[in-house]
């Protein structure tokens, strides 16, 4: 019965008469030729699905599969410069603007189905009491998540409409949860050992999420979870901590090297060296899309104009863009951005050409320096806030600002 339907199926999609493309649609297509290459069978289905027209769920039931086996957006949200002042979010490079509803925004994070902002009381990501989150879509309407973490690094993936974190769970272990945006709901929830996480390194361990993979950054002992299937195994491919997972590809580095590794097949596919010797502080740091390493270089003795470098990871090429590199965002499109009080500048990664261009956002007035103290799980935590200038309260997207 089944081969008898899927027969069925293939002779009506070859009798179909498909229209010539529209101009406008491939040109806004190529803007995801960055992305990296799906997975065979996630194109084939899709294609059967164009083709004959029909049900997700019919083609979902021929292969057996459940509802989180449906076929994703292949390509990002692509809302060109994305960033925050106050808690206000702006797209577009400030052309689509959207209101969050609470004291500060944290992060914002790219998904193929919007910019996830995290916010909370206040903008640290450590220490910051309760960690909610929205979506912004691509017109600028707002949709709470349900989901509250506390001292957890999220993960998602650009090319996903996921969100992964980790939280306690019984007998001192810890669950890592993937949480669908679209619909709002819970779609997978994984159980690792206590061992993973026991030396206390976190509270809870950081996550990346890559696809059906998302990496758990535990010490003394790293895990790979593949969230469909419900399985967690021991890894050595990443290290402990914050893991710097995008595009299969991940960041190793210590304080001399850093080492950019292909995930699939362990090759090591770019090195290049650090330098953090006191008077100098780098790090490397990959696109959302896993294309572009950009290596930073801050000189500690002397605030000013560094610069920073920008690698082809396929071709191992570079080139320097000049600029302070605190606050450089990404684009979902691996492109790079950066804001002055003024002015809005946007930068190719491949070849580190730049366009200025007034923003024409009233950006915020310094405030004063005050001490804030709350009560937390484990005692009192007191922090500063103010005291800075115009960028204070600013988040750029495809940076993470964990501490």
């Amino acid at each position: 019965m089944t081969e008898r339907l899927a027969q069925l199926l293939h002779e009506e999609a070859s009798g179909l008469e498909v229209p010539a493309p529209d101009a406008r649609a491939v040109l806004a297509a190529g803007r995801g030729v960055r992305r990296r290459r799906r997975a065979t069978s996630a194109v084939g289905a899709l294609a059967l699905v164009a083709a004959v027209g029909g049900s997700v769920l019919a083609v979902d039931a021929l292969a057996g599969g459940s509802g989180t086996d449906a076929v994703d957006p292949a390509t990002p949200s692509d809302a060109g410069p994305v960033f925050s002042l106050g808690t206000t979010v702006y797209l577009e490079g400030g052309s689509e603007q959207a209101r969050i509803d609470d004291k500060a925004i944290k992060s914002l994070f790219y998904t193929s189905a919007g910019v996830l902002v995290r916010h909370g009381e206040n903008q640290n990501s450590d220490g910051g009491g309760p960690q909610r989150f929205s979506l912004v879509r691509p017109d600028g309407s707002v949709s709470p998540i349900g989901v509250v973490t506390e001292e957890a690094v999220p993960g998602t993936d650009p090319e996903q409409p996921y969100l992964a974190y980790a939280s306690p769970a019984a007998g001192g272990s810890y669950e890592v949860t993937v949480h669908d945006l679209r619909s709002d709901d819970e779609v997978a929830s994984i159980t690792l050992p206590a061992a993973a996480n026991s030396d206390g390194a976190w509270g809870v361990p950081p996550v990346a999420l890559d696809g059906d993979r998302v990496w758990v950054g535990s010490s003394p002992q790293p895990y790979l979870v593949d969230w469909r299937a419900g399985t967690a195994t021991p890894t050595d491919a990443i290290d402990p901590g914050i893991p710097s997972v995008t595009g299969g590809r991940v960041v190793r580095a210590d304080t001399d090297e850093a080492t950019v590794v292909d995930l699939a097949s362990g090759e090591e596919l770019l090195s290049t060296p650090l330098v953090n010797d006191g008077d100098t502080d780098s790090w490397a740091d990959l696109s959302p899309d896993g294309r572009y390493l950009m290596v930073t270089a801050e000189d500690m003795t002397s605030p000013g104009a560094t610069g920073f470098e920008v690698y082809d990871v396929g071709t191992g090429e570079a080139v320097t863009v000049e600029h302070p590199p605190y606050d450089v965002g990404w684009t979902g499109s691996g492109d790079l951005f950066f804001l002055t009080e003024t002015d809005l500048t946007t930068c190719e990664a491949d070849t580190g050409e730049c366009t200025t261009r007034p923003h024409g956002i009233d950006v915020p007035a310094p405030t004063p320096q005050r001490e804030v103290c709350e009560r937390g799980a484990t005692g009192e935590i007191c922090y500063f806030e103010g005291g800075g200038g115009w960028d204070e309260t600013l988040r750029v997207g495809g940076r993470t600002y964990e501490s």
